[in-house]
């Protein structure tokens, strides 16, 4: 499989293609938290939230603070309409805002709960659109420094 290919996939919307590889991917190793992440994320963007959770709270299980996962299901939260949820998490998840992830999602949060001063308090350290940002992975990192 390639990993080039199943971003590809990801990144044009042809999300089926992108869940069956990235679910190869963790059938392979159930232990490899990016592929787990990236099915998760491409499930979420499918609008299949359902699907998305349960693999979220696999990968919190083996890393708690993990501020993708977080996000992720913070992101999920907002899909089924429990806000309230993911201001919870992302609240809870000094992490996230320390490595700038999570920061406009609590923007938007905090805006849709009529929390207006808590969302200006915010915007100004979040960045101006809330942009994905791809799961590192350390087995494509290795790869590309052979190429």
């Amino acid at each position: 499989m390639s990993n080039r290919l199943v971003s590809i996939y990801s990144l044009y919307g042809q999300l089926d293609q992108a869940i069956a590889l990235w679910q190869h991917t963790s059938d392979i190793d159930p232990n490899y938290l990016p592929a787990q992440l990236n099915l998760a994320d491409a499930y979420k963007r499918s609008n299949q939230a359902a699907k998305a959770v349960p693999i979220y709270n696999l990968v919190q299980k083996k890393d708690p603070q993990n501020p993708y996962t977080i996000a992720g299901l913070a992101k999920a939260a907002i899909a089924t309409d429990r806000w309230t949820d993911a201001k919870a998490l992302l609240e809870d998840a000094e992490l996230n805002i320390r490595v700038g992830i999570g920061e406009n999602l609590l923007v938007s949060i905090y805006e849709h709960l009529g929390e207006t001063t808590k969302s200006r308090a915010i915007r100004s350290r979040a960045k101006s659109t809330d942009s994905y940002i791809e799961v590192p992975d350390p087995w494509l990192d290795q790869i590309s420094e052979y190429c």
